[in-house]
């Protein structure tokens, strides 16, 4: 960056890049430090992020029937109508009986991962010899063992899967915010630097 693209950056706008990446950084560890301790304790994540799951769905579902009554078709309200109270009874669940929604999505989660594992595998395979296949298959074979794992360990593994999935999910954004807030502050600070004015040498 040459000193004229530096000094044609108003200095409100080098201290709103300085505050962002301020927030950025404060929001990287604090979720930095919600993900240890979800790593720590998986069960009391798990309960929390099926209860606030719960909650969300049960809006969505109360939403979608009250949607229902604006169609002009009859068929069109009963479909909708039934998907919101479809919505509303895994709201409720969720709510009141965490620990057996928690079940259910943990089974639905292994399900999905060996599906979408053995997807892959026979992608890698029908690409045999293809540089980089050895790299897809591995990527199948992984999520495939993770959910057995999980189905084997089932419904025990419900207590713990969804609070680390939450607590992975945490660590990792957090610590990709952080990046961000000093990549920010990192730029802030170098075009600050060149809009310095040189000093003049001394005659």
């Amino acid at each position: 960056m040459n000193e004229a693209t530096a000094c044609s950056v108003p200095n409100d706008t080098l201290k709103e890049v300085k505050q962002i990446s301020s927030w950025l950084l404060i929001k990287g560890i604090l979720l930095v430090l919600l993900g240890i301790i979800g790593l720590g304790s998986p069960y009391v994540f798990t309960i929390a992020g099926v209860f606030l799951f719960g909650i969300l769905v049960t809006i969505g579902g109360a939403t979608q029937i009250l949607y229902s009554f604006s169609s002009k078709n009859v068929g069109r309200i009963i479909i909708n109508f039934l998907i919101g109270l479809l919505y509303l009874w895994i709201g409720v669940t969720a709510i009141f009986s965490p620990l057996k929604m928690s079940a259910i999505l943990t089974f639905m989660i292994a399900c999905v991962l060996m599906a979408v594992g053995v997807v892959r595998i026979i992608h890698a395979l029908q690409h045999r010899g293809v540089r980089g296949w050895g790299w897809l298959l591995v990527s199948g074979i992984m999520p495939v063992l993770l959910g057995i794992i999980i189905a084997v360990e089932w419904p025990i593994s419900g207590l713990w899967v969804i609070g680390m999935f939450i607590a992975i999910e945490m660590l990792f954004n957090g610590i990709a915010s952080i990046g961000l807030a000093v990549a920010a502050r990192s730029v802030g600070d170098s075009v600050e630097e060149a809009a310095q004015p040189t000093p003049e040498p001394e005659a």
